[in-house]
């Protein structure tokens, strides 16, 4: 069984940048949560979303999105799982590409295997607009955390 951890993001756009910082320190993590045998892991990072997540998702059996989200109900920091059908986020869709889960069907239409299991965290965030390679203190501090209820739900699943 292969699991892939997507984060997603803009490594220039402050907090829009949560998503790729928590893949990487899910990647740097891994080490400490061993799979069982026949289980691997493959953590990937993307900035544009769309059709172009196919490259990284085809072929697992389990997709871990992460990415940030402005969602009113979670302040900068906050974490929440959400169901793919509620999600969404500026990778998600843009005017000239598809969104994740309709680029995720049409392959699956074609043939292509795509994982039908998606465990999907949404970050809250507080500014996406300013250039900046770091986020703001209250989500860089959810980095950590995020990373560990990644990698606890994924050993979970493997158990």
């Amino acid at each position: 069984m292969k699991i892939t951890i997507l984060g997603l993001g803009n490594s220039v756009l402050t907090d829009d940048a949560v998503g790729l910082k928590i893949a990487e320190r899910v990647e740097q993590l891994l080490p400490e949560y061993p799979l069982p045998d026949g289980w691997s892991t493959e953590v990937c990072f993307d900035e544009a979303g769309g059709w172009e997540i196919l490259n990284y998702v085809e072929g697992a059996d389990i997709l871990f999105l992460v990415d940030s989200i402005l969602d009113e109900k979670l302040g900068p920091g906050e974490l929440s799982w959400y169901p793919k059908k509620v999600f969404t986020s500026p990778r998600m869709c843009g005017v000239h590409n598809t969104d994740i889960f309709s680029a995720m069907k049409f392959a699956q239409k074609q043939g292509l295997k795509v994982p039908e299991d998606l465990h999907i965290l949404g970050v809250g965030v507080d500014d996406v607009q300013t250039f900046s390679e770091d986020c703001t203190p209250k989500v860089t501090a959810c980095i950590e955390p995020a990373a560990r209820q990644i990698l606890d739900k994924m050993v979970e699943i493997a158990v």
